[in-house]
């Protein structure tokens, strides 16, 4: 049994929670510790018990609280080398024996839990997204995602479920008050994945035997949740594909803890 929650997620911090029979862990902690502990209470779930924490990329919204919750529960940390190397100096002074190298397209075990990093394209130093195996299962998470890449595609296909970036509503996104050069940066090939992008993604993940799916990463100025499921619903019901029945959706709420998944 696998145990799959969005604690946190949205432009201003994300935190994902994943427990298998034996290991526990966290993708990113980009809000503070405090919340987080109180998220995982939420859960009925214990700091105490997280064994890793995966870190995707050196933004503030994923590694706020990183270095205070590897400190206070004494958990290694998860980045490639050059993620490493830019977000040091943002969270502190991490033990040695806590500071782990993860290689992208490599297998590595923490527990029972198989991982692999890979490639996204965003516009950070060395972003990646991670796929979890426990046995035949695979779950992955794939947020701040310019463009869905060849890469992209192929770790999430085969995934039982998974938490994709649906991150603003065109529309919303350039009527908005953003500044002209960060709407161009959000919309570009390495920023984020609008609504009607993540659909596409989304469908295509049902058709390849993906059966849950938590929609995330959603913006607190530039979309809603309501667009961004209507936008994934809209799609799967043009394609015949029952929500409910042939796959289960919910959009990750931005500041509290998401129903969690079980797989």
């Amino acid at each position: 049994m696998l145990k799959f929650c969005s604690l946190y997620s949205s432009s201003s911090g994300n935190c994902t929670f994943l427990a298998s029979d034996n290991t526990k862990v966290l993708i990113d902690a980009g809000v503070s510790c405090k919340n987080i502990i109180k998220e995982l209470n939420e859960i009925d779930e214990v700091p105490e018990e997280i064994q890793a924490i995966f870190v995707t990329h050196e933004h503030s919204d994923h590694i706020k609280g990183v270095g205070i919750f590897s400190r206070k529960f004494d958990v290694p940390v998860y980045a490639t080398e050059k993620t490493w190397i830019k977000m040091k100096k943002f969270i502190g002074d991490i033990p040695e024996e806590n500071i782990k190298i993860i290689k992208k397209g490599e297998l590595s075990c923490v527990g029972d839990l198989g991982v692999k990093a890979f490639s996204i394209p965003h516009d950070a130093e060395d972003p990646v997204g991670y796929s979890f195996f426990a046995g035949e299962k695979k779950i992955t998470v794939a947020t701040d995602i310019g463009h869905v890449s060849s890469e992209i595609m192929a770790n999430l296909s085969g995934s039982i479920a998974a938490l994709i970036e649906s991150n603003h509503d065109v529309s919303l996104l350039r009527s908005g008050p953003y500044p002209y050069p960060l709407k161009v940066r959000i919309l570009s090939d390495y920023g984020h994945l609008s609504n009607d992008n993540c659909a596409k993604l989304a469908l295509d993940l049902v058709k390849k035997g993906t059966r849950k799916l938590i929609l995330g990463h959603l913006s607190t100025e530039n979309n809603r949740p309501d667009l961004a499921y209507a936008a994934s619903c809209g799609l799967f019901e043009m394609s015949g594909i029952r929500v409910g029945y042939d796959v289960n959706i919910c959009v990750a709420p931005k500041s509290c803890s998401c129903k969690e998944i079980f797989v």
